[in-house]
């Protein structure tokens, strides 16, 4: 049974093939010219020319005229088909690799008459053309090209109106040239690079947050909120880290400012009475100095990053999320190994590792 069809569907594949060729066969062939590349660019070359018309095979029908009346339309189609198009279209503008890659999709090129009087016939020519940016993973999107080209002639070979089918094709991409001049340097889609510079977010005054610095560690009076009920531990502190970020283009290049957050918020740290010790403040700060360096090595995780325009932000969203998996992680040793600091020993190596750490991260 199996073997059977797959018999039948070779059989169905060759026989479509065969009605295409046949199709091509039977209509009146167009040949383009073989153009110089009149097209020069500066910003860009095509990449890749993709034929994304709903129907390939043929480009419309045009109306002949014998004798003294108006016959059968007839179907009409490059010479070469749409392979040709396609090299058509490369041949139109220069290649420089070095520029941007661009992704032209032809969506619609048709071309339709219908009689007049006398032999003439009126016709009319459509074109529609996307242009995308070859991205990191898939095209970004930029502009397209759609219009309309209407024509009256005198009913003849079809040779006659390549003229207008390859006009059409070359304002096109003249189009997206004039196009991509004007935005190259101020459209973000078209950034060639981006560059990140960080800085430590401040905000003064306080208010309910505290936001690191060595020069004021956090003291009792920062423990605002209500212990829970039936508590074991004597204390607690909750510090978060986030990030700001500012993007400016300027000359094709995204510069983006990042101000990396680390703090506590008053209203959420606790502690309960009679359980305010310098020993038992001391483990409350290195947690605090803990998602201080957590946020320095999300800093450093950026920095040797090579963030290409289109993904830089998703880089740097999945750099935040493993930073703040490594911050709870951390967290949770911390305690486990000090036994929230009921273990003296275990904390004391913890106070030289943080320490060691801070001063290598060049923060204290």
């Amino acid at each position: 049974m199996i073997k059977k069809l797959s018999i039948l569907v070779g059989y169905f594949v060759f026989l479509q093939s065969s009605n295409a060729l046949a199709q091509q066969q039977n209509a009146a062939l167009i040949e383009l010219r073989n153009l110089i590349a009149p097209v020069k660019p500066t910003e860009f070359y095509f990449k890749e020319v993709v034929d994304g018309r709903k129907t390939k095979t043929g480009l419309g029908k045009l109306q002949p005229y014998k004798g003294s009346s108006f016959t059968t339309p007839y179907i009409v189609d490059f010479k070469g088909g749409r392979v040709e198009l396609i090299n058509f279209i490369k041949r139109s503008a220069e290649v420089n690799n070095k520029l941007r890659p661009i992704i032209l999709t032809i969506k619609e090129l048709s071309v339709n008459e219908e009689p007049v009087i006398n032999g003439l016939v009126k016709g009319s020519v459509k074109i529609n053309l996307l242009f995308a940016l070859e991205g990191s993973y898939v095209p970004i999107d930029l502009t397209s090209y759609s219009t309309t080209t209407s024509y009256q002639r005198t009913a003849g070979p079809a040779q006659y109106i390549e003229p207008i089918l390859s006009k059409a094709i070359i304002n096109g991409i003249l189009f997206f040239d004039n196009w991509i001049n004007q935005n190259a340097d101020t459209n973000i889609k078209l950034a060639k690079g981006v560059k990140l510079s960080f800085s430590d977010y401040d905000e003064k005054p306080d208010g309910d947050t505290v936001y690191y610095k060595v020069s004021r560690p956090i003291t009792w009076d920062d423990f605002k909120g209500k212990p829970p009920k039936n508590t074991r531990r004597g204390a607690e502190i909750f510090s978060y880290i986030g990030y700001n970020q500012e993007v400016e283009l300027r000359n094709g290049v995204i510069y983006v400012k990042v101000a990396v957050k680390s703090w506590v918020a008053k209203s959420a740290c606790w502690v309960l009475p009679g359980m305010q010790s310098d020993y038992a403040l001391n483990h409350e700060q290195r947690h605090f100095d803990i998602t201080r360096l957590v946020a320095e090595r999300f800093k450093a995780s950026l920095k040797v990053k090579t963030t290409a325009p289109d993904t830089f932000e998703g880089e740097m969203n999945a750099a935040y999320l493993d930073a703040l998996r490594e911050l709870t992680a951390l967290q949770r040793q911390y305690d486990n190994e000090t036994s929230h600091g009921g273990n003296s020993n275990a904390q004391e190596q913890w106070n030289i590792r943080i320490d060691k750490e801070l001063s290598a991260s060049g923060i204290k």
